[in-house]
C-alpha cells in the first residue's frame, strides 16, 4: 500500500513537472532540493568520527579498569593504539580484543609499541 502512494505521488509530481515546469525549476526550488542531499554528506563524517571517538573510549575505559597495569604502561599503551589504530574501525575492534584477552602480554611485554602493531595492523 506505501509503495503505491509513493508512485502515486511520483507520477502527481512527473505530470506536474511536464504541465508547468518554469515554477518548478527556479532558484529556490533548485536549491531546496539539493539543500538535503548536502546536508547528508556533511553529516556522514561527522558520524564516522563520532563513531571512532566511541570506539577509542570503548578501548580506554577498558584499559583504565586494569590496576595490575602501571599509569605510565597504559599512557604507552594508549599512544601505541592512537598511533596504530588512527580512524580505522576494525583496528580499534582489534585492539580492543587486544586490552580484554591479552592482559599478560601488556603486562610483560618490552616493547609494548611493536606488540600492539603486530596485533591490530595485521589486516
Amino acid at each position: 500500500m506505501l509503495s503505491i502512494s509513493g508512485f502515486i505521488v511520483f507520477f502527481y509530481v512527473i505530470y506536474n513537472l511536464a504541465q508547468s515546469y518554469e515554477s518548478l525549476l527556479t532558484i529556490s526550488n533548485v536549491k531546496s532540493i539539493f539543500l538535503f542531499p548536502f546536508f547528508t554528506l556533511v553529516f556522514l563524517p561527522v558520524l564516522y568520527f563520532i563513531v571512532v571517538y566511541m570506539k577509542y573510549e570503548d578501548v580506554f575505559i577498558n584499559l583504565r579498569r586494569y590496576k595490575f597495569i602501571d599509569e605510565k604502561r597504559k599512557k604507552k599503551i594508549k599512544t601505541a593504539i592512537i598511533i596504530y589504530g588512527n580512524l580505522n574501525l576494525s583496528r580499534l575492534d582489534k585492539a580492543k580484543k587486544v586490552i580484554i584477552f591479552n592482559k599478560r602480554e601488556l603486562q610483560n611485554e618490552t616493547n609494548i609499541y611493536k606488540y600492539i602493531k603486530s596485533e591490530i595492523t595485521n589486516d
